[in-house]
């Protein structure tokens, strides 16, 4: 800043530390309300809550893919969501802001303080679930000639993404980010596919390392039809 003393132009330098942003600026950043924020707060720590906004998808990003999928007509019917790996609710909020007829079919996040915000934030009952131990039953996909079903997954990226390990997702070698085949094994058991499917994660998804098995997996997408 420039301050003037006796008619001279003295400048001076201001030491500013940098400040770490607050939990509740991160799930601002990451697109969810004060509300929603203060419900998770109840009954979650601090770290908690970074970690979940860390983990997080954008929720504005969301509900751009989501217009998207109505402005083409894909979307027709009142929408019953399945979110695997759901961590804590980005999918049902984008799906809430945008007002549209939807209701939460199944949830799927073996994480119980992510479990814990998302019932604090939608007044739900959900209980932490592994996907490992789940069959087609469980999604209990029927009628899909009156609803359609979005089903989304966002596997973990510990073993894909450049901050960890780099193991990789190849099918059974019991990576984090191998969880993926798990969504491979419910659809084959299905006897009603969902309509759409939404995945989010990394880049590093379908980097050099990883590109054969993403290649693998849009294969399979291609058969299942």
């Amino acid at each position: 800043m420039d301050i003037i003393v006796n008619n001279q132009d003295v400048r001076t330098v201001i030491l500013k530390r940098i400040r770490k942003i607050t939990p509740q600026e991160a799930w601002r950043l990451m697109g969810f309300s004060d509300e929603a924020f203060a419900r998770a707060a109840a009954v979650n720590s601090n770290t908690q809550l970074y970690q979940q906004a860390g983990n997080s998808i954008v929720v504005d990003v969301l509900m751009a893919i989501f217009n998207e999928l109505q402005e083409q007509g894909i979307v027709t019917k009142p929408v019953r969501l399945i979110e695997l790996f759901r961590g804590i609710g980005s999918q049902a909020t984008a799906l809430r802001n945008l007002g549209w007829d939807f209701e939460t079919w199944r949830v799927v996040e073996w994480d119980k303080f992510c479990i814990r915000s998302y019932n604090a934030m939608f007044d739900t009952r959900f209980a932490p679930q592994d996907i490992t131990s789940m069959t087609a039953a469980d999604l209990a996909i029927v009628d899909t000639d009156k609803f359609d079903y979005i089903m989304t997954y966002s596997f973990p990226c510990q073993d894909l993404s450049v901050a960890g390990k780099r193991q990789g997702m190849e099918k059974g070698t019991g990576t984090r980010s191998g969880l993926l085949w798990e969504v491979e094994r419910l659809l084959d058991e299905s006897a009603q596919l969902p309509q759409i499917l939404v995945m989010e994660n990394v880049t590093q998804v379908h980097d050099k390392k990883n590109m054969a098995n993403f290649a693998d997996w849009m294969a399979h997408l291609r058969e299942l039809g």
